[in-house]
Parts: C-alpha cells; structure tokens; sequence
C-alpha cells in the first residue's frame, strides 16, 4: 500500500525539521499538523490512518502547547527513517504482489499455450 511510503515521505520531513532545530540550536522542533495535512496532499483524510502506525510504535510523538499542535520526530523516528523501515516495508509488499501475480500468470499462459498448440 502506499501508505507505508506516506509513513516513510512524512519521517523525511520530520526528521528534517528535528535535524534542523538541533543544528541551529532551537526548540522549534515540531511541525503543525495544518503542515502536516498539506504536505500530504490528496491523503490528507487519511492523515490519521498513516500517522497512527507512528504514534503507536512511539515513532513520533503529539505537541500541544498554548495553541500550537503538531506532530515531532523521536529518536525511534529517526531511526526508522534512516534505515528506511516503512520504505522497504512498502518495496517488500511490492515484490510479493508482483511474485503472486507471475505464479498466477505463468502457469495460466503456459495452458492457454498448450492448448492452441494442441488444437493446430
């Protein structure tokens, strides 16, 4: 599903605001969920299936203070995102969809060839 590369596309981004705070010396270290939704566009109602795998697994974390909420990137985050966990995950589910569909197809073309061989 794309889901998995959604996760991946939005640790990329949070990643990069937490690597950017630290290297500047900041605490702005969240970015806001309106953010968040438009970055990913047209799945921007799905927003909460794609981040609740993050969430649950501690991946990113909830910021809520004086007005301002959104989402940051943890340590676990970080390295989910540099080992590319939900990218692979996503490249893996790929590979087996394209493994069924061949021993699904292979043998079907190799009967239909078989029979329009045999009735020449």
């Amino acid at each position: 599903m794309k889901i998995d590369k959604l996760r991946h596309d939005l640790l990329v981004l949070l990643s990069a605001k937490s690597l950017a705070s630290i290297n500047e010396g900041n605490k702005d270290i969240f970015v806001e969920r309106s953010r968040i939704i438009e970055f990913l566009g047209n799945d921007g109602k799905r927003w909460p299936l794609i981040l609740s795998e993050l969430l649950e697994a501690d991946e990113i974390k909830v910021y809520n203070t004086n007005g301002q909420n959104g989402f940051f990137s943890t340590d676990l985050g970080n390295m989910a995102y540099s080992n590319k966990k939900y990218l692979l995950r996503h490249q893996n589910l790929m590979i087996n969809r394209a493994k069924n569909f061949m021993q699904i197809a292979i043998p079907l073309l190799s009967f239909m060839i078989t029979v329009c061989i045999g009735n020449v």
